[in-house]
């Protein structure tokens, strides 16, 4: 498994909690905002991933 695969799998699973939680009354929706608002760091995290896996993908076919 990738990185790129585990950071959205863990991203996924955050919003399912998130989810989870306001339907069940723990959260309302402005505090699941604020929550979700902690994924852009997450967002970021995948972009960085992605573009190192291509870089590094780029390089190596250069080199073949």
């Amino acid at each position: 498994m990738k990185h790129i695969d585990i950071i959205k799998a863990c991203k996924e699973l955050f919003e399912d909690a998130v989810d989870w939680q306001l339907q069940e009354g723990i959260i309302n929706e402005e505090r699941k905002q604020k929550s979700l608002e902690s994924l852009k760091i997450v967002e970021l995290a995948e972009q960085v991933f992605s573009a190192n896996y291509a870089e590094g993908k780029l390089a190596n076919e250069i080199n073949d």
